[in-house]
């Protein structure tokens, strides 16, 4: 009986095939390091099954009674999954419903100890009829409201200089609300920001207010008023020639308030100079400043006992 090429079957190593012929079409031809089987189209080989070989290399196939396809194993640690952003993070209900507990293998000294930084979700509480809107604490700032990231409506932080803040509109950064201290929130927050000098200035300046260096101070302004304060426990000119001090708001470029002594007899005197303001929200720099407009050597004094100081606070 005679055999055609479309019954032949050749096998060897792949690097071994022969080359395909027109007078051989139709022969086949198993490569018996790859597992794959090639047929002769007399111009090249097609490819037309792969049929791997038993083993546990990754080009071989596992047996049905392969041991590894009933090892019990422990869980690669996963923790990270399922943050905020992961390939498998948590929903609210997830937590909320605890029919079998692992939470033990996820604290620290466990199995698969969480780390870092665990963004939180917005927390609706539930079972307390009146007080179920989201919300959520998202960490401190060095002094006012975010200015970056994103945030939900109802996140609130807290800042170092002892302000409270919630966000009243979501977004990046969102819409910030100082929260107003005492009295449930419609009280003053109180002290804003001071800066004092522990050594005496002086000026000649007649027409021009010159700084009092190291008073000035930057704050953060809420929703309610603001009162800017200058006090010195002696202010002098050597002699009976007036001396002013005035307060100048750095942010609004502007002169806020001025206030001087005439010394009798060259005796100076203590000086107290106030300023009531409604400045809109946000950061904001005051500063003293001080000239002698009958010419002479204004000083203000100042010791570490008897600080020169500026004051803000909310009222």
């Amino acid at each position: 009986m005679s055999v055609t090429f479309d019954q032949a079957m050749m096998a060897g190593l792949e690097s071994a095939r022969p080359a395909a012929t027109a007078g051989t079409v139709g022969r086949h031809y198993a490569a018996t390091d790859t597992g794959n089987v090639w047929r002769d189209n007399g111009s090249g080989w097609d490819l037309v099954a792969n049929v791997l070989q038993l083993g546990t290399t990754a080009t071989t196939a596992a047996a049905g009674n392969d041991s590894r396809l009933s090892d019990a194993r422990t869980p690669t640690a996963h923790a990270t999954t399922h943050h905020t952003g992961g390939s498998d993070p948590l929903a609210a209900a997830d937590v909320g419903a605890a029919a079998v507990s692992h939470h033990t293998a996820h604290e620290s000294g466990g199995g698969d100890a969480f780390t870092g930084i665990v963004p939180g979700e917005a927390f609706a509480p539930t079972g307390l009829t009146g007080a179920t809107a989201a919300s959520r604490y998202v960490g401190a700032t060095a002094s006012g409201a975010p200015t970056t990231g994103t945030f939900n409506k109802g996140d609130f932080v807290l800042d170092q200089s002892g302000s409270a803040w919630v966000c009243t509109t979501a977004g990046s950064p969102g819409t910030w609300t100082q929260l107003a201290g005492g009295g449930g929130g419609s009280g003053p927050a109180g002290h804003l920001g001071y800066a004092q000098i522990t050594a005496a200035q002086t000026t000649t300046s007649v027409s021009t207010l010159v700084d009092i260096t190291g008073l000035s101070v930057t704050v953060t302004i809420g929703s309610r008023p603001v009162r800017i304060i200058f006090y010195s426990p002696l202010v002098d000119n050597g002699g009976t020639a007036r001396i002013i001090v005035a307060l100048y708001d750095v942010t609004a470029a502007a002169q806020i308030q001025e206030g001087f002594i005439t010394p009798s007899s060259g005796n100076g005197h203590a000086l107290y100079v106030s300023s009531y303001q409604t400045p809109a929200a946000g950061s904001r720099t005051y500063k003293a400043q001080f000239r002698v407009p009958d010419g002479g050597t204004g000083r203000v004094f100042a010791d570490a006992a008897d600080p020169s100081y500026i004051y803000v606070e909310e009222v």
